[in-house]
């Protein structure tokens, strides 16, 4: 069996083809080279993409609380209201204190500063 080409008779065909596989192949690199840009933009953003997420994954460990941070911020405020309850707690009885005292004039209350009190000339 031989191997029956379609344009052998067709001489201008024949003429053509040498021409025709050229722009062929011209255009199946020229796919090739736009393949080669695309694929190497789509590696880009997803290694930006990857980068986002990287970061993203750093900032919610690093702003994560720990069980144990929750524990100590538990205890500590339950210690703070149980102090408070039983009119232990100094910080808030010096505020109470503190208001008191200017309500009832005997002391004044510095504007700037809170905790900052000067006495006032009673008798």
């Amino acid at each position: 069996m031989s191997l029956e080409l379609p344009h052998k008779k067709d001489l201008t065909t024949n003429a053509k083809l040498p021409g025709q596989l050229t722009e062929n192949f011209e255009a199946i690199e020229a796919d090739d080279v736009r393949d080669d840009k695309n694929l190497a933009d789509e590696v880009i953003l997803r290694k930006k993409g990857d980068d986002d997420l990287s970061k993203r994954c750093f900032d919610l460990e690093e702003s994560r609380v720990t069980y144990k941070k929750l524990k100590e911020v538990d205890s500590y405020w339950r210690d703070r209201l149980k102090r408070v309850a039983l009119g232990t707690d100094e910080e808030t009885i010096e505020i109470v204190l503190r208001k008191i005292l200017v309500d009832e004039g005997i002391i004044k209350s510095d504007v700037n500063s809170p905790r900052s009190v000067t006495r006032t000339n009673s008798n």
